[in-house]
């Protein structure tokens, strides 16, 4: 459960309970179930027992003090039951849109939108959309949530569907999910941007884990993998930090780290990775894909200090101010408390850099900063025994009045660039910007962490110079999403880029 304060606190939070919403006269949860778990002085905290499936609960915040601060508004949350008792229909995933599917013989994908197990499914496909003499079906299948066909396709056009059932007798099937079509193309030369699977978003055990893809294209390809601890990529979408590390054309689809020509023996402990890979085909004329998108992992930190990651302000954000607020989080939960040693400077090298040390929050308020002018800032963690982590990427902001530039006189960006959103986290509201050096088609995109669109920002021509977008938090469909990460992409031309935000409510 994460919380915020909107201010300065470097206190205590406690954290209480219950299964039912009631409270007293003071707003705090006094149902007989009610509890409160240890205080912390982080901004989030973790049940200590797994709680009971299919239960709804009830939880609110408190700041510890002298006095103590009021309780916060109440908020709910119910924990999944896996065990069905109505079958869900499917959402059909992949191939979708009447894209080409290189494939061949084809695997359909779908998703529940619900955590369960136990469920079958059963999938059809044929010629034409209305399935009236279909070519083909599978059984009731248990468990996965794809199916592969046994025999090639000839290329054409195909739709496909999908449901979900009870048993392997179809006992309480669902409705069939929406018809979903995809086309399998002549013989081609051309190769598609392959898809990072694992690790994606998830914290690893092993200093030396191995990164997976897959490829929706013909046979005989072969792929390179990049990876780097930062996420900076270039015009055409590749990482390039000088960190950054390349492995060698390989036809597997999947490298492990140490296998890395010039790479270090191993990754380091409690840090945020990036990673992309791309392909080529294995016969000439050898056509190389772009870069994928960049996905991260975090190594598992254990009791090291570890390096955070910048939030805020980052890509030179102006401030109408001579005072900064910095934010920055943790990729993965310490085993210590850490305390944070934050460098400040006019230079990108940090020279004659202001430091300041000893922070007990992710969070530093910096005064008496000089107007219309450009600081960089970065941070590092201590653990109890002074062990200290490596710097963070750099972030930067403008302070002093900011003025807008007269039409006809803008200046052109030499490069493409996606920036941080701001403010990040953010509650209701957040801004986007982005550059392009030249006119290009602009799409961006919102997904949450499972890869489904959410939300389309911009789909359209956009003249060359800097522009900004602003997402209300709402779908397409315009409702109001859950508080979460989430997942920014977009695509010009040749350049690709993603960036994660979070949503507090």
């Amino acid at each position: 459960m994460y919380w915020y304060t909107g201010t300065l606190f470097s206190g205590q939070y406690r954290v209480r309970y219950a299964t039912n919403s009631s409270v007293d006269v003071n707003g705090m949860l006094n149902h007989g179930s009610a509890a409160d778990l240890a205080l912390t002085s982080n901004l989030f905290t973790v049940f200590p027992a797994p709680l009971t499936a299919g239960q709804t609960y009830f939880w609110q915040v408190q700041c510890v003090g002298t006095p103590d601060g009021p309780w916060s508004a109440v908020e709910s949350f119910v924990v999944y039951s896996s065990t069905p008792t109505v079958a869900p229909v499917p959402y059909p995933s992949w191939p979708v849109g009447g894209y080409n599917y290189y494939l061949n013989p084809p695997t359909f994908f779908w998703y529940t939108g619900t955590f369960t197990t136990g469920l079958y499914f059963r999938v059809e496909w044929d010629d034409a959309s209305d399935f009236v003499s279909i070519l083909g079906a599978s059984g009731w299948i248990s468990s996965n949530l794809f199916y592969t066909l046994g025999v090639a396709l000839p290329p054409g056009t195909y739709y496909w569907r999908v449901r979900s059932a009870l048993d392997n007798s179809g006992t309480g099937a669902s409705a069939w999910s929406t018809v979903e079509s995809f086309v399998i193309p002549a013989a081609t030369s051309t190769v598609s941007v392959p898809y990072p699977t694992a690790p994606i978003g998830t914290i690893v055990s092993t200093l030396n884990p191995t990164m997976s893809w897959i490829a929706l294209t013909p046979p005989a390809l072969e792929y390179r993998l990049r990876i780097s601890p930062y996420s900076s990529t270039d015009g055409s979408g590749m990482l390039n930090h000088a960190t950054a590390q390349s492995s060698g054309w390989t036809s597997s689809t999947s490298i492990a780290y140490n296998s890395l020509p010039s790479a270090p023996p191993a990754l380091i402990a409690g840090v945020t990775y990036y990673w992309q890979v791309q392909s080529r085909l294995a016969a000439p004329p050898n056509t190389t894909s772009s870069w994928s998108y960049v996905v991260s992992f975090e190594t598992a930190a254990g009791a090291t200090a570890i390096v955070p990651l910048v939030i805020s302000p980052i890509q030179g954000q102006p401030i109408n101010s001579t005072s900064a607020i910095l934010s920055w989080a943790l990729p993965g939960q310490p085993q210590s408390h850490l305390k944070y040693d934050v460098e400040y400077s006019k230079s990108a090298d940090f020279t004659n850099a202001v430091k300041v040390s000893g922070v007990n929050e992710p969070v530093a308020k910096i005064d008496d900063l000089d107007m219309n002018s450009k600081y960089y800032w970065r941070v590092s963690s201590r653990n109890n025994s002074g062990e200290q982590s490596k710097f963070s990427s750099v972030g930067s902001f403008s302070t002093g009045n900011i003025t807008s530039v007269e039409p006809g006189h803008q200046v052109i960006p030499a490069n493409f660039v996606l920036a941080q959103n701001y403010p990040n986290p953010f509650n209701p509201t957040t801004s986007i910007t982005y550059s392009i050096p030249n006119e290009n088609f602009v799409n961006i995109k919102i997904y949450d962490m499972l890869g489904r669109e959410v939300a389309t920002l911009v789909n359209d021509y956009k003249n060359a110079g800097n522009h900004m977008v602003d997402w209300n938090g709402e779908d397409n469909s315009g409702q109001k999403v859950a508080s979460g990460t989430y997942i920014y992409r977009i695509t010009a031309g040749n350049f690709v880029a993603t960036k994660k935000m979070v949503l507090l409510k």
